[in-house]
């Protein structure tokens, strides 16, 4: 994705075109990244809707490889998908302002921290993310649950879109809220490029 005004790289996501032949094609999320200076302007969410669409008018079945970082989960998990199976972590998601770790912002560089609890079982994070990670997205680990209560989503699974239908109408509002978006070419062309099928 890049900017018209700047044409500046604003991000990217990584697709895995399908290599079956199954009654239904699938598009896979395997990963996406914002550029740092677009980053907390809703841009994440306009990508998944971007591709949603795309999913919608190509005729092709959405859903995400193994994902393990949790802000990308919480976006599929905003926009409908459901983990695969049983397996992964259970995460709650929140910002900073509803931890009592406020003390801790201050040691993060840039923008603000999002905390990451295990909710439930009370199983401890530590171990999960390697301090790298941590600091580059942007997270802290708390053993306290938040106040009010955070995001639930999963990580270290794959998801699949149970009412594709549905993450595509809230794919669209997303989009209207953002302007517009257009194709620029043939959908069969842009199925071709983008699938090979």
């Amino acid at each position: 994705f890049f900017s018209v005004e700047t044409g500046e790289k604003i991000g990217f996501m990584l697709i895995k075109c399908p290599t079956t032949t199954d009654k239904a094609l699938t598009s896979s999320l395997v990963g996406m990244r914002v550029s740092d200076s677009f980053r907390s302007q809703g841009l994440s969410s306009l990508f998944m809707a971007i591709w949603l669409r795309i999913c919608g008018d190509t005729k092709m079945m959405p859903r995400a490889e193994k994902i393990n970082k949790p802000l990308l989960s919480l976006i599929l998990t905003k926009f409908g998908f459901d983990p695969l199976g049983c397996g992964g972590i259970e995460l709650e998601l929140s910002p900073i302002e509803n931890n009592v770790l406020m003390e801790q912002k201050r040691k993060h560089e840039t923008g603000n921290p999002v905390v990451l609890h295990s909710p439930g079982k009370r199983k401890s994070l530590e171990g999960v993310f390697t301090s790298s990670e941590l600091r580059r997205q942007n997270l802290i680990i708390s053993s306290e649950p938040p106040h009010p209560q955070g995001f639930i989503t999963f990580i270290k699974t794959e998801f699949y879109c149970p009412d594709t239908e549905r993450s595509i109408l809230k794919a669209d509002e997303v989009i209207r809220k953002h302007g517009h978006f257009n194709y620029s070419g043939d959908i069969v062309c842009i199925r071709y490029a983008l699938f090979g099928k």
